[in-house]
């Protein structure tokens, strides 16, 4: 029940810190239409979003 509660705030965390890694391998991914700017903004985005919802998680 608790892993299933934390595995979307895992995701998003997860995916940010993919995301945020991303720009130096962009020449491997042209199909990406963000900026370096927009794919960190997007990154942290994502991360924070995760990370209060596994804060969330663990105080309810």
């Amino acid at each position: 029940m608790v892993l299933g509660m934390k595995a979307p705030g895992l995701a998003l965390v997860l995916l940010g810190v993919v995301a945020f890694a991303l720009p130096p391998y962009r020449q491997f991914l042209p199909h990406i239409p963000l900026s370096d700017m927009e794919l960190h903004l997007t990154a942290a985005g994502m991360f924070i979003a995760g990370a209060v919802m596994l804060l969330l998680v663990r105080n309810a």
